[in-house]
């Protein structure tokens, strides 16, 4: 028993080194959700029409600039108008003209892979269902378009060579005795493996090692508190990966729920199949249950000191397969946004701030007698609406606009995505279209 005690840190050490650098091979092939995603299309294309396709294929809540509404001033009052619209209204020397509008615009145009400017839009919470939609409805649009998704680092597709190879390996090692029993309960974790991501893939082989371990351990003295004591010992370090790969990949819990009621019809099944077997022998074998726990303690060391093989061998083959660019099939070969910066909320909410309280001060205010960032002004022009006219009044200084909530909020996201810095090839051989002006 002592000796299992010390094999089981052992074990433990090194599926906890093994894990920590799985779980940062699988950050590197995981989408870089982000806030959003951001999309680029030459400025010829409407982007009435590229929000309309997104919209059919489920993606409602894109970003543009047709869509993001600012307060502007149109010096009798300030209105929410869209930045396409602002920007127009408040070319650079008018005196509405701000740090929001400069902003918002190096945000909504981005230089194209021919030189001109191209419209960006941006996408929230990106899935892979979501950026496979948006492939498709840009696409569908027939012209280049280019996105800031990264390529998948890693292939999972021949991740199940290993693992089956694997489970094989425990099946076909000694004790020959019982080789069939665990090959019917090696078939219980099969439903991890189709599809398999490198945290699923080593979710197999970990439950594999540990449903064995359990198995030997359990089939020694079966019932009796040495044997329970025996199974929780070889067993907790097990426990330990399978928490720290669920925590790495949450979905991989369902796969897990799936492979459970398999295992439990299996293990009812299994006697029943080895007796089916065995109908044509003329003596059944003995039962055999190991008295002490140099059986059990011998297994347990040759799964733990095999279990880096199989774990080594799937970082490899995840590692040197050839990737999938981005892990979503696209009908064409989409440019690359290349990032930059991104900024907080609340960087997004006191700009916004800002613009709103300069807004008023220009219109209620003298031009020139308050700067950006100051929020207080002298009231001296008063309006109000008279027979659709606005009028000059003496009454107190004018409410601001009772906006709805969340008026502002597709500004603000615009303004906490990643900035898009330029548009690259990518390694691709795309022709490229745009026009200098984005309107």
């Amino acid at each position: 028993m002592g000796e299992l005690k010390r094999v089981s840190p052992i074990l433990a050490t090194m599926i906890v080194v093994a894990i920590a650098a799985a779980a940062s091979l699988v950050g590197l092939g995981r989408q870089n959700a982000g806030s959003g995603r951001l999309v680029s299309l030459p400025a010829t294309v409407d982007e009435a029409s590229v929000i309309g396709a997104l919209a059919k294929v489920g993606i409602g809540d894109a970003v543009g600039s047709s869509t993001a509404l600012v307060p502007l001033s149109d010096f009798s009052r300030v209105v929410a108008i869209a930045f396409q619209g602002a920007n127009l209204r408040a070319p650079r020397g008018d005196p509405r003209r701000t740090p929001l509008l400069d902003e918002l615009e190096r945000r909504f145009t981005v230089t194209g892979p021919d030189g001109a400017p191209w419209r960006v839009l941006y996408v929230p919470d990106p899935t892979r269902a979501r950026d496979a939609a948006a492939a498709a409805a840009l696409d569908g649009l027939g012209t280049p378009w280019a996105w800031d998704l990264p390529p998948v680092r890693g292939n999972g597709s021949f991740l199940w060579l290993p693992a089956s190879a694997w489970a094989i390996w425990l099946v076909a090692r000694k004790p020959r005795r019982g080789r069939l029993g665990r090959a019917v309960i090696a078939l219980s974790w099969l439903p991890l493996l189709p599809g398999a991501t490198l945290a699923r893939g080593l979710l197999f082989v970990v439950l594999e090692a540990a449903t064995m371990t359990a198995d030997r351990a359990l089939g020694s003295a079966s019932g009796s508190r040495t044997s329970r004591s025996r199974v929780a010992i070889s067993l907790w370090p097990y426990a330990l990966a399978v928490t720290a790969l669920a925590a790495i990949e949450p979905v991989s819990l369902a796969y897990i729920a799936a492979s459970i009621p398999f295992l439990w019809v299996l293990a009812c099944l299994r006697p029943g199949i080895l007796r089916r077997v065995r109908r044509g022998s003329m003596h059944e074998p003995p039962a055999f249950k190991s008295l002490t726990s140099a059986g059990v303690l011998a297994n347990a060391r040759g799964i733990a000191g095999a279990l880096p093989l199989p774990i080594a061998a799937m970082l490899a083959v995840f590692l040197l397969v050839p990737a999938r660019g981005g892990g979503v099939t696209t009908g064409r070969d989409p440019f690359r946004i290349e990032r930059g910066r991104r900024h907080s909320s609340d960087y997004a909410e006191s700009l916004l701030k800002s613009q709103l309280d300069y807004q008023y001060a220009i219109t209620f205010g003298r031009i020139g007698d308050v700067a950006w960032g100051e929020g207080s002004y002298k009231p001296v022009y008063r309006y109000r609406e008279e027979d659709g006219r606005m009028r000059l009044t003496e009454e107190p200084d004018e409410a601001r606009s009772d906006w709805p909530p969340g008026t502002f909020d597709a500004a603000k996201a615009a303004l906490t995505f990643y900035m898009p810095v330029s548009i690259g090839d990518g390694g691709k051989n795309q022709a490229a279209q745009g026009e200098s002006a984005l309107h």
